[in-house]
């Protein structure tokens, strides 16, 4: 999504079906914020924007239904310098947001849950740290609150959050915590040297291997880390879904950029570059 034009692709055959002008979208670094957020059991789409008005501008999120993109359901926001996004398949948008006093002063962050259906706000949570970042299982039921080197989990039931788990490393910080496109009790969490993934639903690590998280394809489940040795070897490593073997290593580098894998086709950024290689054929 570029300059308010949303470009929509079929990911059977990676061709574009059409191109929708929604609103501008703003943002002053997408790097770290959320902006889009997509649901397919329910077939909503969540979009955060900036609108210019006066005698201010405003910030929103917009909620569309993919089957037509006419009427969006607005949920405003007060701080925009603090939203994360995530629409879920429980037809719930959770988003972060600052919280202010009668005077218009910033008090602290919470985490807010929303009727995707309505825009009513229907839970909120204080935030543990003001610069905590989240992430939310796809249907809704874990959030994770993680900031530098510890993370909290917590159930979402009957619209009240509840804890259940938190941890402090000692020996790293968190770069990634993500959870799986694939199993909503799986959570990616990585750092240092090491990709973990830690089951929600047991409270119990399930995998562990060298090398950092980069990217999940979301359709086999398959994972791309960071060799072990990549700071000598300069290879990523592609994993099967479950850990139990490498497919296969390939060069590469440029893991500081934003990368996709969908259907066993990476997708690599760098700067100035793109590249696409499709690893069916490595993948043995």
């Amino acid at each position: 999504m570029e300059d308010g034009l949303l470009n929509i692709y079929s990911v059977s055959n990676f061709k574009k079906k059409r191109d929708l002008l929604l609103r501008p979208v703003y943002t002053l670094d997408p790097s770290d914020r959320i902006i889009l957020s997509a649901t397919p059991l329910t077939s909503r789409i969540a979009i955060y924007k900036h609108t210019y008005g006066s005698p201010r501008p405003f910030y929103e999120i917009y909620i569309y239904n993919v089957n037509n993109f006419e009427d969006p359901l607005p949920v405003k926001i007060l701080n925009p310098w603090e939203v994360n996004i995530f629409i879920a398949d429980n037809y719930r948008l959770f988003f972060r947001d600052g919280v202010i006093d009668d005077n218009g002063y910033y008090l602290y962050s919470s985490l807010f849950a929303a009727d995707s259906k309505t825009g009513e706000i229907v839970a909120e949570k204080k935030m543990v740290e003001g610069y905590a970042k989240v992430a939310v299982s796809y249907d809704g039921k874990y959030i994770c609150e993680y900031y530098e080197d510890s993370y909290r989990i917590y159930k979402f039931d009957n619209d009240v959050f509840i804890p259940l788990y938190s941890y402090h490393n000692t020996e790293y910080s968190y770069e990634i915590c993500q959870f799986s496109y694939t199993n909503p009790n799986e959570l990616i969490l990585s750092g240092g040297n090491e990709t973990v993934v830690f089951d929600v639903s047991t409270l119990r690590e399930k995998y562990k291997v060298g090398g950092l998280f980069i990217v999940q394809d979301p359709i086999t489940g398959n994972y791309a880390c960071l060799d072990e040795f990549h700071n000598e070897n300069s290879l990523l490593a592609i994993y099967d879904n479950t850990f139990d073997r490498i497919l296969t290593r390939i060069p590469f580098s440029q893991y500081k950029y934003p990368h996709y894998f969908m259907k066993n086709r990476l997708i690599i950024y760098g700067a100035g570059y793109g590249a696409a290689l499709d690893l069916t054929d490595y993948i043995k």
